[in-house]
């Protein structure tokens, strides 16, 4: 039996229709220890109006949240072009200390940045934010993050 690829997989439900239909939002998650229920949470929200959340990590395979849930996703975090993306969220958890040390996603949030994209961070996703001496929308809670974010994509 073939181990499928994380391109194999799906990842979060895209939707289907609202007001903010064909909009894209990028998630930024660690490895391990990622705030997958905050991920999953704000991809539903998003979702009620129209926008797609995907997820972008560092490496292949599964990215394992605090309470052990798989996250799948959508593209390499080296294979992220910002033109793409509306905006972009570095997500919360304890693993999120390690995404704030890696050089390739401070420079993504500083793409974003310079782009005009929104840059935003969900939980300890500040730190990321902090370690790019950017400043972003930060929100601790998925439904306020879902509601920033709305706003700014209008």
């Amino acid at each position: 039996m073939r181990s499928p690829l994380f391109r194999d997989r799906h990842g979060l439900r895209a939707p289907r229709r609202g007001p903010l239909y064909g909009r894209r939002v990028l998630a930024v998650v660690a490895p391990t220890e990622c705030d997958a229920r905050g991920v999953r949470a704000l991809g539903r929200r998003l979702r009620r109006s129209g926008v797609r959340l995907g997820v972008t990590m560092e490496c292949h395979g599964e990215a394992r949240g605090e309470n052990g849930s798989a996250l799948y996703p959508d593209c390499l975090l080296i294979e992220v072009a910002p033109e793409r993306w509306d905006a972009v969220v570095f997500a919360g958890g304890r693993g999120a200390a390690r995404v704030a040390e890696d050089p390739l996603a401070r420079e993504l949030a500083r793409r974003f940045a310079g782009a005009g994209r929104p840059i935003a961070s969900l939980g300890d996703g500040a730190r990321v934010l902090d370690a790019a001496r950017l400043d972003g929308i930060a929100a601790a809670d998925p439904a306020a993050l879902a509601r920033a974010l709305t706003d700014r994509l209008r």
